[in-house]
């Protein structure tokens, strides 16, 4: 998906307005996150997830490789991963296929 010329300056805009406190605050929020889970799960065992799940990857994803969700089944009792040949915004850069794999998959699973 090409980029039109008014995105950026749509988002740059926004971001002048509000500043960029709410993208990075998933960031500012990991010590917290961590923090939390050793008191939940002070031994380190996390309970498996026991619902069904569903993981769409993309292939070209430079911040996040699929390589990177290796371990996931041992966390997750049923997971499926789908690859879509997209970078790290996968739902904008293909939304069709987000969305085809997405139907798919909740037809089979609710």
């Amino acid at each position: 998906m090409l980029v039109g010329d008014e995105e950026p300056d749509h988002y740059a805009d926004a971001f002048a307005r509000t500043g960029f406190g709410g993208p990075l605050g998933w960031y500012r929020s990991i010590p917290g996150n961590w923090r939390v889970q050793s008191e939940v799960f002070p031994d380190g065992a996390i309970a498996k997830l026991t619902v069904p799940a569903l993981m769409i990857a993309a292939r070209r994803d430079a911040i996040c490789h699929p390589d990177l969700s290796d371990n996931l089944l041992q966390h997750v009792e049923t997971l499926e991963r789908r690859m879509l040949d997209t970078g790290h915004w996968t739902q904008q850069e293909d939304p069709e296929g987000t969305n085809e794999i997405l139907l798919e998959w909740l037809t089979r699973h609710f």
